[in-house]
């Protein structure tokens, strides 16, 4: 079993994602205020993948 370009390509997205929250948030004066930012702006970044994927099924939400 090999990992795929796509698979690679999506964690490396994610740390490149992660890395940029994180020094945003340390180089900010209000912390608490640039992290709620960034949980609004990819709350409405989401909002369009929900409406392609949808819910999962509600035996999973626990």
């Amino acid at each position: 079993m090999s990992i795929t370009g796509p698979v690679v390509l999506l964690v490396l997205t994610g740390a490149l994602l992660h890395a940029g929250w994180n020094a945003l948030v340390k180089s900010s004066a209000d912390k608490a205020m640039d992290t709620a930012l960034i949980h609004v702006l990819c709350s409405i970044l989401a909002l369009p993948v929900l409406f392609v994927v949808g819910l999962p099924p509600a035996h999973v939400w626990p």
